[in-house]
Formats: C-alpha cells, sequence, structure tokens
C-alpha cells in the first residue's frame, strides 16, 4: 500500500480535488461497515496519495449521501472539514448536472 504523503486526490469533472490525509481517514470511517460503500473505500486505497481516486456516477452518489448525512449529523461529533464541504457540494453540483437520481444535497 502507498505511503501516506498527506493527501488524497479525487477525480472530478471541475478536475481533481485534493483532501488532506486526516480528512480522508475520517472519510474513510464513515465509509466503514457499510457495504455499498465499499467500492469507494477500495477507491481510496488504491490511490493512495499517488493515484487519483476515480469513483463511477453511483459511487458519488453514494459518497454524496454519505456527506449529506454528516453534514446533518447533530451528534456533535466531529465536524466535517472544509475540503469535504468542498467535495459535497461539487459531487452536488456535478450529479444535478448529470440527472442523477437523488442528487439533492443538503447544500443545495
Amino acid at each position: 500500500m502507498p505511503e501516506p504523503l498527506g493527501h488524497l486526490n479525487i477525480s472530478l469533472s471541475r478536475g481533481d480535488l485534493t483532501v488532506t490525509w486526516p480528512a480522508r481517514q475520517q472519510l474513510m470511517a464513515r465509509l466503514m461497515h457499510v457495504r455499498t460503500r465499499a467500492r469507494i473505500r477500495d477507491s481510496f486505497q488504491a490511490a493512495g496519495s499517488t493515484r487519483v481516486a476515480e469513483l463511477k456516477a453511483g459511487q458519488r452518489a453514494t459518497l454524496l449521501t454519505v456527506l449529506d448525512d454528516w453534514a446533518l449529523d447533530g451528534s456533535g461529533g466531529e465536524g466535517m472539514p472544509r475540503e469535504l464541504m468542498l467535495l459535497q457540494a461539487v459531487l452536488a453540483q456535478e450529479l444535478r448536472r448529470a440527472g442523477t437520481p437523488g442528487a439533492t444535497s443538503a447544500t443545495a
């Protein structure tokens, strides 16, 4: 597995979005233990910090749901890092443009 260099790059239609390693770790924790999220985790793990993570439309929609749930989480736990808020907004915009069902983000 690649050595962490401090970031994860995620490929989006507007270009790559960089997520810091601590934010990536927080996101990975939110993606754990749910089978439908396994391919997203696998993409992030395979990318490590040296390659760009590429997600299919369905994976992007699932990731947006995870981020939306996190944004609406009133548990007082760890707040969502800024770069993940940006990822949430960009994903919502991309999925709306593509007409993907369920692309109604809390940020929309």
